[in-house]
């Protein structure tokens, strides 16, 4: 049986400038795209996406999604919302 990895790293990475994948792949769903994760996702800093977002196999966020509106509950992973004022 051939092995598809090309490179392959036991105990962690360290990138110190941009890391660039050049895939194109799709992604359809969480083993699917150009770079998979199987484990937790932590990021300290903005997220910019070019198409919608998903969680758990719904669309939680379009493109047409106002930026600068949305937070993750860090208890619940919910998607909050908040833009505007209540005038009510």
């Amino acid at each position: 049986m051939a092995n598809t990895i090309d490179f392959r790293v036991k105990n962690g990475l360290a990138v110190i400038s941009t890391a660039t994948m050049l895939s194109t792949a799709a992604s359809t769903s969480t083993t699917t795209g150009a770079v998979i994760i199987s484990g937790g996702l932590g990021l300290g800093g903005a997220l910019y996406a070019g198409g919608s977002i998903f969680a758990n196999g719904s669309k939680v966020v379009t493109e047409a999604t106002v930026p600068g509106v949305l937070s993750l509950n860090s208890l619940t992973g919910a998607v909050v919302i908040s833009a505007g004022t209540d005038t009510a």
